[in-house]
């Protein structure tokens, strides 16, 4: 198949609707991108530790500090200047502007595929940007996180492949190209892996004339490349993190997971799939307290949080399968899909986190050349409708949840109280707060630039949440005040774990963590002395080292 005609025009169209997209719209959380970057800086100092606890040789992501050091390094001086000189910041600055690039290649690259696909050029413009909409997109591009820049690569080798293919081209060397994208992809986020299964088996069915028999070297080249490139930057991480066992290379691995658990896997993940195409805000909540702690929600309240872009997507995959069985297209089409998708449904339900969007981003690519597939052939105005809504949907609330000219004025009351703090913070010093969803939290990891944010590192959660520490939080909790006690730093904690019940808006759900329930933490906390006190009930109090907090928490520690 060959572009259809008119494809630059639409092209175009695209490449503009992405440069206007991410001019205004911002994600709402960096934290692990700027964690990367501090890693980034802390390896050009020399200043990160040797061996397995460098986070610099990264399993997850082999790749992705490395790269953001490439660039970063050279730059480092005008950047240093740009931002006040502040190395992390421009670091970060440095991943984001990595990520945008990659995901406007992986944009261009998913329209000239799904548009030699379908043959239609404007099906193939929509349909990229309906991918480029969704919440797993807008969130990762321009948060520095690795995932856009790995799912980039990989459509980039779909995009190669299906060149190779219409032209009965798929020689050694072609499939050697579309492996060398394909390594690198999983180099940069290794769960990428699970989505080669789906790689291979498109290669096996695209271009339909051509005969298995002359596919076997372009087979051949991209298995061998792909191979390879992971072999080689594993081999080269294991190498400079100097790992000398399997026991190390075990631990190394195992890090990795940063101590998640998979808690209620399947239920999480039939959650965390629509978090994928749409920001969905308070509605897991809301779900969570309707699910674990049987709070009653009526239709209409049902109906505000949101859970009406629950039942799209479920009625847009359910009808995209019905639609993809009724073709010999569609059914190739859909066994590519499941490749895809089960070995990552099994991941995320039953090795990992099944909640974050990116778990599912890998069969992306496939799903929208789906629904470009059956815009474009003759699946039923029913199915295109529920497309169109879908599309819709996603771009009104995707784009308005994510706006750089969204007011902040929620964050009002956290950042008055962070504003005192930092009067008081110093580099090593320790803040506790309930939950990755406190006020502050989420004005510190949406807000990476901001001079109000600059202690961000200081600042952690008091219970590791969905962890398998999870049991042993007062111990955890007792070790890393005492830690930061060691090497001369003060302890903040913050108010809200003193209160008889949760406010709503904390996001605590009773019986979303059942080895925890709420009365444990004023039960718990409320035994330690605290001086130094301020701002309103949500916060912070100073654990100071009294001879009766060492002695408390050590007891704690020890258990």
């Amino acid at each position: 198949m060959t572009l259809p005609s008119h494809w630059r025009g639409w092209l175009i169209a695209v490449v503009l609707a992405y440069i206007a997209l991410f001019t205004f719209t911002r994600t709402d959380n960096y934290t692990d991108s700027f964690n990367y970057a501090k890693h980034v800086v802390d390896q050009e100092n020399h200043a990160a530790p040797e061996g397995i606890t460098n986070p610099f040789y990264n399993f997850g992501h082999p790749l992705w500090r490395p790269l953001g050091l490439l660039v970063w390094s050279p730059l480092r001086q005008p950047l240093h200047d740009r931002f006040g000189g502040d190395d992390i910041l421009a670091a970060g600055a440095v991943l984001i502007a990595i990520n945008l690039s990659a995901g406007l290649l992986g944009a261009i690259a998913m329209f000239l595929w799904i548009a030699r696909v379908t043959s239609n050029a404007r099906i193939a413009a929509l349909t990229t940007c309906a991918y480029v909409v969704t919440n797993a997109l807008l969130h990762y591009t321009t948060s520095g996180m690795a995932y856009t820049t790995g799912i980039s690569l990989q459509i980039v080798a779909l995009c190669l492949l299906q060149y190779a293919l219409c032209r009965d081209r798929f020689s050694w060397l072609a499939g050697s190209l579309a492996g060398l994208f394909l390594g690198l992809s999983v180099g940069v986020w290794f769960p990428n892996i699970l989505g080669t299964p789906g790689v291979f088996v498109y290669a096996l069915w695209a271009g339909q004339a051509v005969p298995v028999r002359r596919r076997i070297p372009g087979l051949a080249g991209l298995v061998l490349v792909a191979t390879l490139v992971c072999a080689v930057t594993y081999a080269a991480m294991i190498a400079l993190a100097k790992l000398h066992s399997l026991a190390d290379i075990s631990a190394w691995i195992a890090q990795s997971r940063y101590g998640l658990v998979p808690d209620r896997g399947f239920l999480r993940m039939m959650g965390g799939i629509p978090r994928g195409f749409f920001w969905l805000g308070d509605t897991n909540l809301a779900l969570k307290r309707l699910l674990f702690a049987h709070q009653s929600l009526s239709l209409l309240k049902l109906i505000q949080t949101g859970f009406g872009k629950i039942v799209l997507v479920y009625a847009v995959l359910a009808g995209t399968v019905l639609s993809l069985w009724r073709s010999e297209t569609g059914r190739r089409l859909l066994i590519t899909l499941l490749a895809y998708a089960l070995p990552l449904f099994y991941f995320a339900a039953f090795l990992f986190d099944p909640s974050p969007p990116e778990r599912y981003l890998a069969a992306f690519p496939v799903l929208f050349l789906a629904f470009g597939f059956l815009l474009s052939s003759n699946s039923g105005m029913w199915l295109r409708s529920l497309l169109a809504v879908l599309f819709a949907s996603m771009l009104i609330a995707n784009v308005s949840a994510y706006s750089r000219f969204k007011s902040d004025r929620e964050f009002d009351g956290a950042r008055a109280n962070l504003r005192i703090l930092n009067q008081s913070l110093r580099p090593g010093d320790s803040v506790y707060l309930l939950s990755d969803l406190d006020q502050t939290m989420l004005l510190l990891r949406g807000n990476p630039f901001s001079p109000d944010t600059r202690n961000r590192y200081c600042f952690a959660t008091a219970i590791p949440w969905h962890t398998f520490q999870e049991e042993r939080w007062r111990a955890v909790f007792a070790k890393a005040v005492l830690d930061t006690w060691a090497r001369g730093g003060r302890v903040w904690l913050s108010k809200v774990v003193l209160a008889p019940s949760p406010k709503p808006s904390w996001g605590w759900v009773e019986g979303d963590m059942p080895s925890i329930h709420w009365k444990d933490l004023p039960e718990f906390f409320s035994q330690l002395d605290f001086t130094a006190s301020f701002g309103d009930a949500e916060g912070f109090s100073e654990v100071p080292p009294t001879e009766k907090n060492k002695v408390f928490l050590s007891a704690q520690a020890s258990r």
